[in-house]
């Protein structure tokens, strides 16, 4: 949960760097850095939790205890990939956006990226309100309809294609970095419902094998990672 709350606040973070039009290119470089920083934290927590969880797993444990470690240590791999899309990805969008381009998101596109960053935060915070209070259901939700944030991203999209049609010179500029915005905030959204499945998953297995050390030392590497910037 520590964890968790790190990347929580490194996701508003770097909301707010596209949307502080008035900050300046010093303080933006600054702050750039403090959230890279906040990732090393969640990496460092991450090896932690792993090799707690994998100690753990070597002594008798019950079935209950054994769905408890796998699930810890799936979500504590989906929390740092997360951490991953903040600081390789979002921040390097951040990057070209204002010191590459030397631009800025207009009006539109800074209510459009709040509105799916809104989103986004609060499906994660309800996800991980679920797994601290053990309650499966409480991210139910996420699995069973996921029509919203598949609307609102069509949604955006349209509004910002319009734009283009337009021939906004401001749209044009920006129309890489803003889509591969989206296309990170719909990666961050796709690991969040990772965390629901398995959490769903966990209170409904009775096998104790899946707890087994085995299994454990097979899943501490798991994670797909960012995607590397480019252009």
């Amino acid at each position: 949960m520590r964890a968790s709350h790190i990347v929580e606040e490194m996701m508003q973070r770097s909301y707010q760097l596209f949307a502080s039009a008035s900050m300046s290119s010093k303080a933006r470089q600054t702050e750039i850095e403090q959230i890279s920083l906040l990732d090393r934290k969640v990496d460092l927590l991450r090896n932690a939790v792993v090799a707690f969880l994998t100690k753990v797993a070597r002594s008798p444990l019950t079935e209950r205890q054994s769905r408890e470690a796998v699930l810890a240590l799936n979500t504590i791999n989906e929390i740092e990939n997360l951490g991953d899309v903040v600081d390789v990805n979002i921040l390097d969008r951040v990057r070209k956006l204002f010191f590459e381009l030397a631009a800025r998101l207009g009006e539109c596109g800074i209510e459009d990226v709040a509105a799916i960053h809104n989103m986004v935060l609060a499906h994660y915070r309800q996800v991980m309100t679920g797994f601290a209070a053990e309650d499966p259901a409480a991210a139910l939700g996420l699995l069973t309809d996921r029509a919203p944030f598949r609307d609102l991203q069509a949604e955006i999209r349209s509004r910002h294609f319009q734009r283009l049609r337009e021939s906004r010179e401001d749209s044009l500029e920006i129309n890489p970095v803003y889509m591969d915005l989206l296309n990170h905030y719909n990666r961050i959204n796709r690991h969040v419902p990772h965390i629901a499945k398995r959490m769903m998953e966990s209170f409904k297995t009775q096998s104790p094998a899946k707890g087994s050390a085995a299994t454990i030392t097979s899943q501490a590497g798991d994670g797909a990672g960012p995607t590397r910037p480019g252009g």
